[in-house]
């Protein structure tokens, strides 16, 4: 669990560090709202007229990442990580509405396609983006009694 709450974390910190390179750029903007629910929400703006910018921005602090890390300038690579995804003040009250606002993992299964009563017709299948759609899907495509998966069962 541990590693997994480490993951999720460098991974906000990536998304966060290239959220504020765009907003030092001028390209971005965040805004606190109120949402149609009555909650506090987040509205954020790019300026397409400064996608460019943005680009440039964005690939330069990456950059001078990779120069620091292939150089092993551990010390500056660090400092300018750090000052990159440091959180306070206006950024911590964003973050706990981005928190209060987060959902469930959506799971997306794949459509089953099949053919109808030996014609000619193929027709696709759906199934609800959920455990029990996964497990109907995979039955629907590989069907209950297939003597392939039978290892599986003893496995």
């Amino acid at each position: 669990r541990r590693i997994a709450q480490r993951a999720c974390m460098w991974a906000w910190r990536q998304r966060w560090a290239i959220l504020r390179v765009m907003m030092d750029c001028g390209s971005v903007t965040v805004t606190a709202t109120t949402g149609d629910d009555g909650n506090p929400d987040l509205l954020v703006n790019l300026d397409k007229n400064k996608l460019e910018d943005a680009k440039q921005a964005v690939g330069k602090f990456l950059c001078a990442l990779n120069v620091y890390k292939a150089t092993a300038d551990v010390e500056r690579g660090r400092a300018m990580y750090i000052s990159a995804t440091s959180v306070d003040g206006q950024f911590l009250q964003w973050r706990e509405i981005v928190l209060s606002r987060k959902q469930p993992r959506k799971d997306f299964v794949q459509p089953v396609t099949q053919v109808q009563n030996g014609e000619a017709a193929v027709v696709i299948k759906q199934h609800e983006g959920s455990a029990d759609g996964m497990i109907q899907s995979f039955v629907d495509r590989y069907g209950a009694s297939n003597p392939d998966m039978e290892g599986l069962n003893h496995a």
